[in-house]
């Protein structure tokens, strides 16, 4: 698996000017018409402004080795973007960004990502389609400009570009950014009530399933109850899982007369090309309690089996708040009896049981990595592991 490309450290001047003159501009923010498809800002006007900084984070996304490179996947993605947004399809432009976490943004100018560890938290394309759905209601609502209006004079240059590049799918460069990031993508109560109801709309006169929209935030929910600390969290701080939106979302579920009639074939087989990788980048932020969270949702789920239990033992392996390894040794066994298993999971395996005593198995196990994977980056240190072991059983 590659790693994740670093994430540029230049700083763009052209980007930052133009964040200067945005936070310089004076306007109220306030309703605003409905954007039309094709419309463009007065070009002396605070929205011009932000569109332009926004082309900039669009240009930069582009070559920042982030858009995950896989057509059928980002076809994929713009294919819903379009069923859902109608006549302003041509005028917004989807990228699957690789990117551990939940969080999909989109920019006034009609740019938006979404970043892989949302496509791996939806359980089907009806749950994906709630998201776009309400990120393209934002859009289209304008809630963005007026929220960027409301807050500029309170910010920074640099508070504007770190908002910036965060929206392209770049780390937050600092604390400080991070606040300013959620306070100005967080959405007053009335424009989520409005992007609630407008992308359930969007979702279900478009043949997804209404009751997928309540279960996406329930699923969230659940993983945020199980973090162990409160951590920093963008998705989170600019769209609060409320239980109230959730319920809200059920009674528009269930007062609902349409029906999910979308085949989610195409949608399993783009995930489960890219879900091992996936689940890699969240495996290596910690998270252990959360990652366990979406790993038991696939297990029920049944897809891509050998990838999910050899990720439910890599989290209790690496997981030092789990003495017992018992479990990890448990679920890499089963791991290991689905073709889709990483070759990983041997290597794993073998870990677990040097370091349990079970010299036989666990030169077994290094065997067996060495013979599935034979370009393993780390075969010389396998190959010592396997020569210890020999001394000893």
């Amino acid at each position: 698996m590659k790693p994740l490309p670093p994430a540029p450290s230049r700083v763009f001047r052209t980007t930052l000017a133009l964040g200067l003159a945005l936070t310089a501009a004076a306007c109220a923010g306030g309703p605003r018409a409905d954007l039309k498809p094709g419309q463009v800002p007065a070009a002396d006007s605070t929205e011009a402004g932000l569109w332009l900084v926004m082309d900039k984070a669009e240009t930069r996304l582009k070559t920042s080795g982030r858009v995950i490179p896989d057509p059928e996947l980002q076809a994929y993605v713009q294919d819903i973007v379009c069923r859902l947004a109608a006549e302003h399809c041509t005028h917004i432009r989807s990228y699957v960004v690789r990117r551990p976490g939940f969080n999909a943004s989109m920019a006034p100018n009609g740019f938006m990502s979404v970043w892989s560890g949302l496509l791996l938290r939806c359980e089907n394309e009806d749950q994906l389609a709630t998201v776009i759905g309400h990120e393209i209601s934002h859009y289209v609502r304008r809630h963005s400009v007026q929220r960027w209006e409301a807050m500029r004079d309170s910010l920074t240059a640099a508070q504007v570009f770190g908002i910036v590049t965060a929206t392209a799918g770049v780390p937050l460069g600092g604390f400080a950014v991070l606040g300013a990031y959620g306070q100005v993508q967080a959405y007053s109560r009335d424009h989520e009530r409005e992007a609630d109801a407008m992308g359930f709309t969007l979702m279900s006169d478009n043949g997804y399933a209404p009751e997928a929209a309540p279960q996406l935030w329930e699923n969230l929910i659940a993983e945020k109850d199980a973090a162990e600390e409160d951590k920093p969290d963008p998705f989170f701080a600019s769209h609060p899982p409320s239980e109230e939106r959730m319920q809200t979302l059920s009674e528009l579920a269930a007062a609902s007369d349409r029906h999910g009639t979308v085949d989610n074939s195409r949608f399993e087989a783009l995930m489960a090309r890219h879900r091992a990788t996936w689940l890699e980048d969240e495996l290596d932020l910690g998270h252990y309690a959360e990652m366990q969270v979406v790993l038991d949702r696939l297990k029920d789920s049944g897809t891509s089996p050998g990838v999910t239990w050899y990720y439910l033992g890599e989290v209790l392996r690496r997981d030092a708040e789990v003495e017992d390894k018992e479990e990890a040794v448990a679920a890499l066994r089963r791991a290991l009896t689905y073709d889709d298993v990483p070759a990983e999971a041997h290597r794993s395996l073998g870990l677990l049981l040097h370091r349990q005593g079970d010299h036989a198995d666990a030169r077994d196990a290094f065997e067996n990595y060495l013979a599935v994977a034979p370009g393993a980056d780390d075969r010389a240190m396998i190959e010592f592991y396997i020569k210890k072991l020999e001394t000893k059983s």
